[in-house]
């Protein structure tokens, strides 16, 4: 172990945390405040990679979105579950994902993907980037979003 790692992760997180509380505190009553706590997957690496602890953030802020760009649907289900296993409300997240590769080289790909976010009754999906996609994918998308009706 690197000797002050661990007090140098605590103060990144606490940052994180005390910034979001801040700003939550500071914002409009009527707005809410979304946060992405990692860019790329799995979030079980948010505190170490990013100095975020989905857990706090989620007890301060409306919405985390976290980045289910997994090609393995059995990747995006351990890494959500690890995240409600640990306290994060459903009702709090919300899931990025790319209808397109590296993730998803199928419609039957993509469609267990959100099977997953809708079983979970999760906030809702985001989907990036649709200026990188292809045609198709709009189409998966249009598609897919039944799943939550």
């Amino acid at each position: 172990m690197i000797p002050g790692l661990d007090e140098y992760i605590e103060l990144r997180v606490r940052r994180v945390t005390d910034l979001s509380v801040t700003v939550k505190r500071e914002a409009s009553s009527d707005k809410s405040l979304y946060i992405i706590p990692t860019t790329l997957p799995p979030t079980s690496h948010a505190r170490l990679l990013y100095g975020t602890d989905p857990v706090l953030l989620a007890r301060t802020v409306d919405s985390l979105t976290v980045c289910g760009y997994f090609t393995d649907e059995q990747d995006l289900r351990a890494d959500l579950d690890l995240l409600l296993n640990q306290g994060v409300p459903a009702h709090k997240i919300r899931v990025g994902l790319r209808p397109q590769a590296p993730d998803s080289f199928s419609f039957e790909n993509f469609m267990s993907k959100l099977s997953i976010v809708a079983e979970r009754n999760l906030a809702g999906v985001s989907f990036y980037n649709f200026g990188q996609m292809r045609a198709s994918s709009f189409a998966w998308i249009q598609e897919g979003l039944r799943v939550f009706h």
